[in-house]
């Protein structure tokens, strides 16, 4: 925890030690009207009616830090605020990174586990509510095209350099006891939506956008049982290999499709082709039905359901066929 808190301990006591006369002296301000110089140490806050009440407040902004408040419907409350505006004037860059606050810890050697930046919510009444974290990108009404990301997360090692396996990008630990909600859930307020849920890049050739881990278990990888799915719950496109493949141990091991009982199987045949069975050797066809409606069964060929149906039964290599 010490090493987590260490860069914020110190923004903490940069404030609260008195500065020199030199360092309380306002810098100097392209425009005055749209840059206040900070204080050298923090000020007490205030509140603004329906927005927010803050306790101690770093303030080096036009818009007050209590009328942030507001997007909140009971409106909020602030401990310690740091609130700084950034304009054309102050940072000019384009392309660039401005930071209101950036933390920074150096692992130099040590065994620790060093954390840049750290956030802890202890609940201690009944029916407490709390977020380790609440991250917000919003604008101001008649903006456009703005880009708005919610959170990135860089995995940076130097060119050369391998992580070890033990590397994640974002790990999620539930510890003690079973939480009935999700993981990771997406949800639409106010009309709002995503183009989709989660998009895939960067993943390698030996690897799988959707992987369940070694030894996890679980009652099924994927349910699209409650699913309103407008096309289908499931969508192969166009790409180089579209299939699906059931079974990874090879030739000799028996991966099944079913439907529940009470439901059909229901397999729609394109256009170019037609329809076939493999044995658990993923060689010898059991079953072809070709295009046109020819069934083959265990070796025998020829047997057509062409035509008006009849109450006839024919037999193709111990397969009844009622056409």
């Amino acid at each position: 925890m010490i090493h987590a808190l260490a860069p914020i301990a110190v923004i903490l006591a940069s404030l609260l030690i008195p500065q020199p006369a030199s360092a309380q002296e306002p810098r100097s301000a392209p425009s005055a009207e749209r840059e206040r110089p900070p204080s050298a140490v923090p000020t007490p806050g205030s509140v603004i009616p329906g927005g927010a009440e803050t306790t101690v407040k770093w303030e080096n902004s036009t818009f007050p830090s209590e009328a942030e408040g507001g997007i909140w419907p009971e409106g909020a409350r602030f401990g310690w605020t740091f609130n700084h505006e950034f304009n054309a004037v102050t940072a000019p860059g384009e392309g660039s990174t401005a930071f209101s606050l950036m933390a920074i810890a150096h692992n130099h050697g040590s065994p620790a586990n060093v954390v840049a930046l750290g956030a802890d919510t202890v609940l201690r009444s009944d029916d407490a509510a709390g977020f380790g974290g609440n991250i917000i990108v919003r604008t101001e009404s008649a903006v456009a095209r703005p880009k708005m990301v919610g959170l990135e997360i860089d995995i940076e090692p130097a060119t050369g350099v391998t992580p070890a396996k033990t590397s994640i990008a974002l790990p999620i630990n539930m510890f003690n006891s079973r939480n009935p909600g999700p993981a990771i859930q997406t949800g639409g307020i106010n009309g709002g939506t995503f183009a989709n849920g989660i998009v895939l890049y960067g993943i390698a050739k030996s690897g799988a956008g959707l992987a369940a881990g070694e030894g996890a278990s679980m009652n099924a990888l994927v349910n699209s049982s409650v699913c309103e799915c407008a096309t289908a719950a499931f969508i192969h496109g166009t790409g180089i290999s579209q299939g699906d493949a059931y079974g990874t141990k090879g030739p000799g091991v028996s991966p099944f499709v079913y439907g529940d009982e009470g439901n059909d199987l229901v397999v729609r045949l394109g256009s170019a082709g037609g329809l076939k069975v493999y044995a658990s050797d993923g060689v010898s066809p059991v079953l072809e039905v070709a295009a046109d409606g020819t069934l083959s069964a265990g070796g025998h060929r020829g047997v057509s359901c062409s035509g008006p149906p009849t109450s006839a039964f024919r037999t193709l290599g111990g397969i009844v066929v009622h056409c």
